[in-house]
């Protein structure tokens, strides 16, 4: 048995590793690595000077046998480790925490505790990362099909458990990589990553604390390829509006912070942010719900968003293309909240301006415009999409309308007092 467990700590601590962009960032052709088997590399010792990594670009190519992360593997870090018992053929053994799962905290060892410097190490750092893609693809796989979709109390406390968990190894690896000084595609990489999952786990401390890293510093100090940059820069502001709604002090605040290097103030993008942020300030319902579609972005970016996160769309795509995933998701998700605050607001000023609204089968045009002016489609899944006469139904139970007697499909608006 003990031949059986160390060989397999052998296993972990000398396994290969994998590139996090496939190629420059977004190629998207080649080998896969995100499906790639690991490639052992049995005796070489771990790197201890980051100024000299034993690593080169070869992990950021497409070949797919370098390294990448095989979610079937079962190999500990595969299943991200954990106490209790295993098997290996026929033979039952005991699981110990592994390497990756007692990693110690840069900020919290100083350096004093042991290992505690271990994620300064580029190739300990490359380890890591890989160490968290099998916990996310996991946590994928277990929740979000079900998330939008009759998820039970119970399976929400354990999906926001386990995403708090990835969150939390994001952190200790940014750590890592900011006191080894590291600004190349791996760096990026994983605060760009870090970003877009807090936003889409909705954990409010996490993003206030990564957007300064990467705007403007990472971005103006890395000499990588930056395909997602305006992508994230328009996420970021984003999120400020939303977050601050109804205020925009935070929002105008984040948006001067942009060096014209990154954003033109006269882009396309600026003009696009600036008008959706005045169309909120006025109260525009009409101009706010055709700005925030779906396609209106999608025409921003120059490229399509693909839906959200999926186990098709994620285990099957290259490190580059999921990065994406990533990205859209949490821009989908910042969109669906702006949205919902707005709708709020904007049934204030529908309320106040109308007596009654009718809702039947044949006021199809109607119950359209109470749609878009509402912003009831849901840019994040069409399960969150509201219908006009159950939002109505809805306002109803709070006081805000009453069915009108003797007609049906007509409702009586409650002015605000």
């Amino acid at each position: 048995m003990s031949n059986t467990r160390g060989g397999r700590q052998n296993q972990q601590e000398n396994s290969g590793r994998g590139g996090y962009r496939g190629g420059a960032r977004g190629a998207g052709r080649g080998g896969n690595p995100w499906r790639g088997g690991s490639t052992q590399t049995r005796g070489s010792p771990i790197q201890t000077d980051p100024g000299q990594p034993l690593y080169k670009s070869q992990r950021f190519s497409n070949s797919g046998g370098r390294g990448g992360f095989d979610s079937n593997s079962n190999s500990t870090e595969a299943r991200g480790g954990g106490r209790g018992r295993g098997r290996v053929g026929d033979r039952l053994y005991n699981l110990a925490p592994s390497r990756m799962e007692l990693m110690a905290s840069v900020s919290r060892s100083s350096g004093l505790e042991k290992g505690g410097d271990d994620l300064k190490n580029f190739k300990i750092q490359e380890e890591y990362r890989q160490f968290i893609h099998g916990k996310l693809d996991q946590l994928i796989k277990r929740h979000y099909p079900r998330r939008f979709v009759n998820e039970k109390d119970a399976e929400k406390t354990h999906r926001v458990e386990e995403q708090e968990n990835v969150l939390i190894l994001f952190r200790k690896l940014r750590e890592g990589v900011q006191a080894s000084k590291r600004k190349d595609d791996f760096a990026l990489e994983v605060y760009e990553t870090s970003l877009y999952l807090s936003i889409v786990f909705e954990s409010p401390r996490q993003p206030p604390s990564i957007i300064p890293h990467l705007i403007p510093h990472l971005y103006q100090t890395a000499t990588c390829p930056q395909p997602l940059r305006l992508t994230t820069l328009i996420l970021t502001l984003l999120y400020h509006l939303g977050t601050s709604y109804p205020s925009q002090t935070t929002f105008f605040k984040h948006l001067k912070s942009i060096p014209t290097a990154l954003l033109s103030k006269d882009s396309k993008a600026a003009r696009w942010i600036t008008m959706l942020a005045r169309s909120l300030r006025m109260k525009n319902y009409a101009q706010f719900e055709r700005l925030s579609r779906i396609t209106t972005l999608s025409s921003l970016l120059g490229g399509p968003i693909h839906g959200f996160l999926s186990i098709d769309s994620l285990t099957n795509s290259t490190r580059a293309q999921a990065s994406q995933e990533y990205a859209h998701g949490a821009i989908l998700t910042t969109l669906d909240a702006l949205r919902n605050k707005a709708r709020e607001t904007f049934w204030t000023v529908l309320r106040s301006s109308y007596r009654e609204l009718g809702c039947t089968s044949n006021s199809g045009d109607t119950k359209e415009w109470i749609s878009r002016s509402l912003c009831m489609e849901s840019p994040l899944s069409e399960d969150l999409t509201l219908e006009s006469e159950a939002w109505l139904d809805q306002k109803a139970q709070e006081g805000h309308t009453r069915r009108k007697e003797g007609v049906e499909g007509r409702w009586i608006i409650c002015k605000v007092s």
